[in-house]
């Protein structure tokens, strides 16, 4: 797997106060390979995290998010596909790993 910028630094950061205790968190990507990686990245320094793309079959991304939604899941690591019709209660960081490419996709990505 090729390194990933800074996945380093956001994997310290998720172990650190506050980040390391909040039930749910978003990193946003701003391309699909990215969140794979980083996910991928993630979990090899035992970080659970799924990745959500909309490149990915139907039945995958489906268990994903409902595994997120249901709290099986803490980070997710997705593009600003994961945004659209996502209402949980209990996100409380979302980062950005990438820039979002405009400010819809800010809006969206920040719910």
């Amino acid at each position: 797997m090729e390194t990933v910028a800074g996945v380093d630094e956001l994997a310290a950061l998720l172990k650190t106060e506050p980040f390391a205790g909040l039930d749910s968190i978003i990193v946003y990507c701003g391309k699909r390979r990215t969140t794979e990686e980083v996910a991928a990245r993630l979990n090899s320094d035992s970080i659970s995290a799924e990745c959500y793309h909309a490149g990915m079959e139907a039945k995958a991304r489906a268990r994903v998010q409902r595994a997120f939604m249901l709290g099986r899941v803490r980070i997710m690591v997705a593009t600003v596909a994961f945004g659209m019709g996502v209402n949980k209660a209990d996100v409380r960081a979302i980062i950005h790993y990438n820039m979002p490419r405009s400010i819809e996709n800010y809006v969206q990505e920040i719910g």
